[in-house]
């Protein structure tokens, strides 16, 4: 099962970043170095963000041992993942095979884990974990990234990591997973409090959610203070607000609880047009609170609470649906096989399992990540729901092996 998972994850992952990735990124596999690196938008220059900002820090840590910024600034907040991208260089060299060979292999072991935990969860449906495995293997949406320099597959491997350990109620297993997962990913602290509350909730343990409240408080205080360096980079900025300013400004006073969902802007699917209105309120938000972004959404919020109610509505209601306004229609369809797949069945079986442990995990951890989608933000191509997908595949594996077992 892993080695099938992994290999077509891995084909599907090169073959995208080749043929459907950027055109900027198209011929990286016959490239390595320095080459390879500039092949990465904004590298090297002040706007060295997403993957650049990743092949930074893990290049910075092959140097000097620290994962650091074009700025010097040291990137604890995703250093699980700068230090995982930085052992592949050091083992295949700095190009994207090693990377892509390493995330397809924690994928191939995602199916194994999420097999296991269907195995456990649902004992007396056999068919489950073959289901569960199935299904992941059939998600294009999570393949597509093996071959990309973001966190994404480490981040669900952490997750099948905790929800295995959760249908084992091996507590040392499911905090070492959330804290690993929480300096992976900028937003799986979402999921790391989600799975301390749980832990709380079924009396499991006090030390676990204790290590994980201060594994979050360090790396949050990591990210707003200036203990790190006191050097501005653009990822640093995005997690001090500038993601909340990109999701909630003046440009969303058009948005309709009826549109999809994208971070407005150089959406090139977008239907949206920025007017100079628009544009001169954005500038004079940003003017008042000091060019302080975050200042400037919660400004932006207070006064115009009803614009931020309906772009709450439409982040919710993307949330339960397939896809957003930023994919492209090549995206959108894939998405809706996946969605139609996983979210009906798994979501119903999620609520029939609502009473046992970890169907109450289930209902936290989902709970929590739509909530911050709702209030704060989503990721154009629903990555940061990511996680609660990967655990519906699981229960929707359960549904479908009843009915299976009901037809026999």
């Amino acid at each position: 099962m892993p080695v099938v998972v992994a290999v077509t994850h891995l084909a599907v992952g090169l073959l995208y970043v080749e043929r459907f990735g950027q055109s900027s990124m198209q011929g990286i596999l016959r490239q390595s170095g320095t080459a390879y690196l500039e092949q990465f938008p904004g590298w090297n220059t002040a706007d060295e963000v997403d993957a650049a900002g990743f092949n930074r820090a893990a290049t910075s840590s092959l140097a000097t041992g620290l994962p650091r910024s074009r700025e010097g600034t040291v990137i604890w907040r995703t250093a699980v993942y700068s230090y995982f991208v930085a052992g592949c260089y050091a083992a295949g060299g700095i190009r994207l095979l090693p990377v892509a060979v390493a995330q397809a292999v924690l994928s191939g072991w995602t199916a194994v884990l999420l097999a296991a935990a269907a195995r456990r969860l649902f004992p007396e449906r056999s068919a489950a974990p073959w289901i569960v495995a199935g299904l992941y293997l059939v998600n294009l949406r999570i393949a597509m990234y093996v071959g990309y320099i973001v966190p994404l597959i480490p981040t669900l491997f952490f997750t099948a990591v905790a929800l295995w350990a959760a249908t084992r109620q091996s507590t040392g297993w499911f905090v070492g997973a959330l804290l690993l997962g929480c300096y992976t990913s900028s937003t799986f602290f979402v999921v790391a409090l989600a799975g301390a509350g749980w832990l709380m909730l079924r009396r499991l343990s006090s030390v676990g959610p204790a290590l994980i409240g201060l594994a979050v408080a360090l790396k949050f205080f990591l990210t707003w203070s200036d203990a790190a360096g006191a050097a501005a980079e653009p990822n640093r900025a995005a997690d001090r607000g500038g993601i909340f300013w990109l999701s909630n400004n003046p440009y969303y006073e058009s948005m309709r609880p009826w549109h999809l969902w994208e971070w407005r802007g150089a959406n090139p699917w977008s239907t949206w047009t920025r007017t100079d209105e628009e544009q001169a309120r954005y500038e004079a938000y940003l003017a008042r609170a000091g060019r302080n972004e975050f200042r400037a959404a919660w400004l932006w919020i207070r006064e115009r609470p009803a614009n931020y109610a309906q772009v709450c509505l439409v982040r919710l209601r993307t949330e339960f649906g397939p896809y957003t306004g930023e994919m492209s229609p090549r995206n959108r369809w894939i998405s809706a096989a996946v969605w139609l797949l996983i979210f009906p069945a798994g979501l119903w079986s999620l609520w029939q399992q609502r009473r046992t442990a970890t169907g109450q995990l289930g209902l936290l951890v989902t709970g929590a990540v739509f909530l911050f989608a709702t209030f704060v933000t989503e990721e154009p191509y629903l990555r940061y729901r990511l996680p609660v997908d990967l655990l519906l595949t699981v229960f929707a594996a359960g549904w479908y092996a009843a009915r299976l077992r009901s037809a026999a």
